[in-house]
């Protein structure tokens, strides 16, 4: 049996995304099942033709994180963020792709919101 320890907690997600290639601009549709601070797991890729090393940005929902991928196996792949997220920002996606807020606040992404008093 091998023990896996993860630097960094990754938490699951369902939610359809699309990886956009850097270089070649193809946008390839998939699931996003797991997000950590550092990266993801995508599924549903088919033969995507994407290998380790490929610069690639996640697009969901206003959402576009720019990463690489490290590894690609049976239409699935990791994605390694170029930059990693802090707490409130993992916290507002991780809200935002469970459904959980009505409406993100962006402000973990340095956009400030306007905010209605009641």
């Amino acid at each position: 049996m091998i023990l896996t320890i993860r630097a960094h907690k990754r938490y699951s997600v369902r939610h359809v995304v699309e990886l956009l290639g850097a270089l070649d601009g193809n946008r390839r549709s998939g699931l996003m099942i797991e997000l950590s601070s550092e990266g993801c797991r995508i599924s549903g890729l088919g033969g995507c033709g994407l290998a380790p090393g490929d610069a690639v940005a996640v697009v969901c929902e206003g959402m576009e994180l720019a990463g690489r991928i490290c590894w690609v196996h049976s239409g699935i792949a990791g994605v390694r963020l170029d930059r990693p997220l802090t707490a409130r920002e993992l916290s507002a996606q991780l809200a935002s792709l469970r459904g959980e807020a009505s409406r993100p606040d962006t402000t973990a992404w340095g956009e400030p919101v306007a905010r209605r008093r009641a």
